[in-house]
């Protein structure tokens, strides 16, 4: 699917707690891509009535196979969206893509990319 990279939490999750849950967390991060349930459901190959029931807490125990999906969907190792802090450096990632679309990337390929940035920096709101 390319670069995905949808986060955009300056190197954190979502804050987590005791109160919040995986759905809270998957909420977030999808909100915060612009992407309805179903298109992260058509994304990954999950019906998207099951992403609606993560997020609100009628399917509170995953398979590893949907939590590995979803947290590859979002660029992300499952242990960087289940965990508070990610394990690695998203900053350094982003850096590093960064230098590459200057340095290597495509003119039709930039094109592309600023295009996406530029989506993403002014969503339009989607239902779900």
């Amino acid at each position: 699917m390319g670069i995905q990279g949808h986060s955009d939490y300056g190197g954190k999750m979502p804050p987590h707690d005791d109160t919040e849950t995986l759905g809270y967390r998957l909420r977030a991060l999808r909100q915060n891509a612009n992407i309805s349930a179903a298109e992260l459901g058509k994304a990954i190959g999950v019906d998207p009535s099951h992403i609606n029931a993560i997020e609100n807490g009628r399917s509170s125990n995953p398979t590893l196979n949907i939590v590995r999906a979803i947290a590859g969907y979002f660029d992300l190792t499952v242990g960087e969206f289940l965990a508070e802090e990610p394990s690695g450096d998203l900053d350094a990632k982003g850096a590093e893509m960064a230098r590459w679309v200057i340095d290597e990337a495509s003119e039709e390929d930039k094109q592309l990319i600023f295009s996406m940035i530029r989506r993403m920096r002014n969503p339009k709101k989607k239902a779900d």
